[in-house]
């Protein structure tokens, strides 16, 4: 095995901080806050690049050059023109040596964004997915997103954080579509969820019945996204959230209406619905019956 692979994984910043140089160009949490971009020029044609906890992809720029690689015993020699991509996958550590212009920007990717962007936009098991590792790949597309965040961070005016967060979606999206073994899993995303995130989602819906319940709180309430968690509810419920929750303003309702005294307005409005005819609609849609003629048979 290689020594380098044996080395203690590092963060980004960790093995920016021994490179030959520093970056000419970086980005920072308040520009990108899900990623990261540094650009580096005129630093050590040798480098040794330790295990890292993020994925790597590399943007060869400057022009053409000849690259070597040397990881686990095994040595490659790549031609990669300017414009080259480079995929370096979370734990790899390899040796490099650079014949011809050094100037490259790295863009760091967290594993976790990795995996929600398999589940969201791919709807795929996030295990079996990984990224294959290339060098000098050709892909415009990613190269012309890094390109465009690059000028973005040298804007006179200062970077767009929502300008380049949309760029950094746009190329996470295109390396895992094209660059990753997605191709090959058809395993769905099993869109569970775990029995302490439905009870507090359950919670959340009973303590706030009477007001807005939108499906952005309830997924912050979950810790899942929008997608992952209304599929996941809908799995473990049989019913979606939004018609979850329309029947347990309805089974309040019912409860409610036992007291003949409260006006039906008002239960409806106790009951979160926005009027009198919504609730009305609703109440009939699921019970068969209006509010009144149920509360007169009941």
């Amino acid at each position: 095995m290689d020594s380098n692979s044996q080395q203690a994984v590092l963060n980004p910043f960790q093995w920016g901080s021994i490179i030959s140089a520093p970056p000419v160009l970086t980005s920072d949490s308040s520009t990108l806050r899900r990623g990261l971009l540094r650009r580096w020029a005129d630093t050590s044609p040798e480098m040794k690049q330790p295990a890292l906890d993020h994925h790597v992809a590399v943007l060869h720029l400057g022009g053409a050059k000849r690259v070597r690689r040397d990881r686990d015993g095994d040595r490659t020699i790549t031609d990669v023109h300017s414009g080259g991509l480079t995929i370096i996958a979370a734990g790899s550590a390899s040796n490099w040596r650079t014949e011809g212009p050094v100037d490259f920007s790295h863009l760091y990717i967290r594993p976790r964004d990795v995996d929600r962007v398999v589940v969201e936009v791919f709807d795929r098991e996030p295990l079996r997915v990984a990224f294959l590792e290339e060098v000098g790949r050709s892909d415009a597309l990613v190269e012309g997103l890094l390109n465009m965040m690059m000028l973005e961070l040298s804007a006179p005016v200062g970077p767009s954080g929502f300008y380049l967060e949309t760029l950094f979606h746009a190329a996470l999206v295109r390396l895992v579509g094209e660059h990753s073994t997605l191709s090959t899993v058809h395993v769905r995303a099993p869109h569970s969820l775990a029995p302490f995130r439905l009870r507090r989602v359950l919670d959340y819906i009973g303590d706030n019945l009477s007001g807005d319940i939108s499906l952005a709180a309830l997924s912050e309430v979950s810790g899942l996204s929008r997608y992952h968690f209304s599929r996941a509810f809908q799995r473990m419920t049989g019913l979606s959230p939004y018609a979850f929750v329309i029947s347990r303003r309805i089974e309040r309702a019912k409860r409610l209406m036992a007291d003949h005294e409260l006006p039906i307005a008002g239960i409806a409005k106790r009951c979160g619905f926005n009027s009198h005819g919504q609730f009305s609609t609703m109440f009939k849609r699921i019970t068969g019956l209006k509010p009144s003629r149920w509360r007169d048979e009941h």
